[in-house]
């Protein structure tokens, strides 16, 4: 450890066995406990190790990285708690106003069962304390914060269990239209990991699940569009 400049030298020439396309970070490990500052400055591309770094070079343009007030969003996986605790939806909205986060992405509790429908069994979710989740609602919008309604599983994204999410749709739908303004979800969001799914690392049973995947984003968001005015999202790892 020192507090002055040291000049760090990263080959990029083919000899050496990292991937440099695949580059996602670069990451500073301490080994030492306490507090660590790194600085880094004067960055240069160099065709022979031995020339020097330019130390004199115009100062770049300072650009702001914080984030514009309420743009960031934020997932909510505690709803029970929140449903039965003001004192944690106090919280809750204290952080989010710290912390610019305009929307919360919120667990949705629910109970499912079977409903017989023509000649098939018909998968029905239904929305647990409607009237505390509205009250939760309302108080978000009184703090400028938009709520989605969350859930995710691996398997929701095989065609097998489509009927599921499908129906957390249509209950979220039917839970606005029997809501006043102030107290529906302004979306739903899922968080299906699909690749978690047992197969993935196989090339054909990789393809097949993202194309069961893709159609029940598909339909998800065509029943959003077509049947309410809340915005339909999922998460995507890169």
């Amino acid at each position: 450890m020192t507090e002055g400049w040291q000049e760090v030298v990263v080959p990029l020439d083919r000899k050496q066995r990292l991937d440099w396309s695949r580059l996602g970070g670069i990451t500073f490990e301490f080994t030492t406990p306490g507090e660590h500052v790194v600085f880094i400055d004067d960055i240069s591309f160099k065709r022979d190790l031995a020339a020097k770094t330019p130390s004199k070079v115009a100062p770049s343009p300072v650009i702001s990285r914080v984030a514009p007030p309420a743009s960031r969003k934020l997932w909510v996986w505690s709803t029970r708690e929140l449903l039965r605790n003001p004192g944690k939806r106090a919280e809750l909205f204290r952080f989010c106003h710290e912390q610019h986060i305009g929307e919360i992405w919120t667990q949705l509790i629910y109970t499912l069962h079977r409903r017989q429908s023509g000649i098939r069994d018909a998968t029905v979710c239904t929305i647990n304390k409607p009237d505390d989740l509205r009250a939760l609602l309302r108080e978000s919008h009184e703090h400028g914060i938009r709520v989605h309604a969350l859930d995710g599983y691996p398997d929701f994204a095989l065609r097998t269990q489509h009927d599921v999410p499908l129906a957390v749709v249509d209950a979220v739908i039917s839970f606005n239209d029997s809501s006043s303004a102030s107290a529906r979800f302004d979306g739903i969001h899922f968080d299906n990991e699909p690749y978690l799914i047992v197969g993935w690392q196989d090339a054909e049973i990789r393809e097949r699940i993202l194309q069961e995947f893709l159609e029940l984003n598909a339909e998800c968001q065509r029943r959003v569009r077509e049947l309410s005015k809340m915005e339909y999202g999922i998460d995507i790892p890169f």
